[in-house]
């Protein structure tokens, strides 16, 4: 454990903190981990609030640096015409941060008028859609996609995004507002998803499925349970993935870190009807002019002349593609369109969501991920 050495002046001045030494790589991985995240290994929330109230950032996130040494970066996109202050950000972190921050120049002004209009708002991935296999029909007629399927060995419940079982009318172009009126509604007992319908649609027909169960929409989740038939079940979601041979276990933040720490990136696969390949190459972030209550997102490139998230694919899994294995670990939410067409795409942790929904609810039964066919399932057949 890095101890922090402190120097006074006098006994009645505060504390003044001193560098410690973090010259080698693991002592920076080490002070980074101990200091800047949380038990969750999401940036500490007092932090991630002083850094957002900052006048100069527009926007920052967590990445990998690999020179001059590997370590944890913040990467810090500037406002236009404002000028970045280390001494801020000491402040904030302490003398060591001058170690883990790079400043991202910004290729446009998303200030100027200009700009506005040619950046598009950031926006959720809801319908509509059609002739895709399992989707969320909501009652305005968009469409959202399933992540998985989990059970409580009484039942089978499939994952989504919360804001694709929200019946009504979403603003367009303001997605600040679109975030406000979801919270709203799940602390008032998620009355515009209740009787939101799952169903299996084709060219050719569509099945109900099942509806609405729990969901929790905040700050830091996006996540809904569907309760389905008991015809349905995990021999359903074996044919939804088909021959990927998706590991069972859904992967912590902290695994999903571990990863990336050792690889900068990590290539991942977004299950669709087409398939969608793109990179992980964040830990943890938040667009502060654009969107800055949605918080604790993994962000997601897409290459160039790819296939890419359209409307309609909010809830769809995530997973990492890892030494010959393809690990679960989040669920699509959202599109942040850049300039040039340089998407990024937000996607939240499923397995700290599908926790935080047992804890709300103090859901008595565990509630576990079905990526292959599952004993309960042999006991109701």
């Amino acid at each position: 454990m890095i101890k922090k050495y402190f120097l006074f002046k006098d006994e009645v001045q505060e504390p003044v903190e001193q560098p410690v030494n973090i010259s080698k790589p693991d002592s920076r991985r080490e002070w980074f981990e101990t200091n800047i995240f949380d038990e969750s290994w999401d940036m500490k929330e007092k932090y991630e609030d002083e850094l957002a109230s900052l006048p100069w950032v527009q926007d920052f996130y967590i990445g990998v640096a690999s020179e001059p040494e590997k370590s944890w970066q913040i990467y810090i996109t500037c406002a236009h015409s404002k000028v970045p202050s280390m001494a801020d950000l000491k402040k904030i972190f302490g003398v060591n941060i001058s170690y883990f921050v790079d400043f991202v120049e910004k290729s446009i002004d998303e200030d100027s008028k200009r700009s506005k209009e040619s950046l598009p708002c950031p926006s959720y991935l809801r319908g509509p859609i059609s002739g895709d296999e399992l989707c969320v029909q909501e009652g305005k007629g968009g469409y959202g996609a399933v992540g998985i399927l989990t059970n409580d060995n009484e039942k089978h419940y499939a994952t989504t995004c919360y804001h694709v079982c929200f019946k009504n009318d979403l603003p367009e172009n303001d997605i600040k507002e679109g975030h406000k009126i979801l919270m709203q509604d799940c602390a008032n007992e998620s009355k515009g998803c209740q009787g939101a319908t799952c169903v299996y649609t084709t060219d050719q027909h569509t099945r109900e499925l099942g509806r609405f169960c729990y969901g929790l929409y905040n700050d830091n989740h996006d996540i809904a349970l569907i309760g389905l038939d008991r015809s349905i079940n995990c021999s359903d979601m074996v044919k939804f993935l088909g021959e990927k041979s998706i590991n069972p276990a859904l992967a912590s933040k902290k695994e999903v870190k571990d990863m990336l720490f050792e690889k900068k990136v990590l290539p991942i696969e977004i299950i669709r009807p087409v398939k969608i390949r793109g990179i992980l190459f964040t830990a943890t972030g938040v667009d502060v002019k654009r969107c800055p209550k949605y918080k604790r997102c993994y962000r997601i490139k897409i290459p160039d002349n790819t296939p890419s998230p359209s409307e309609g694919d909010s809830g769809s899994l995530v997973y990492l593609l890892y030494e010959d294995e393809k690990i679960p670990f989040a669920y699509l939410c959202m599109v942040i369109p850049g300039s040039d067409k340089e998407n990024v795409y937000y996607c939240r942790s499923l397995n700290d969501s599908i926790e935080e929904l047992i804890r709300k609810f103090q859901l008595q039964r565990r509630i576990k991920p079905c990526l292959r066919e599952c004993s309960f399932d042999e006991n109701n057949h």
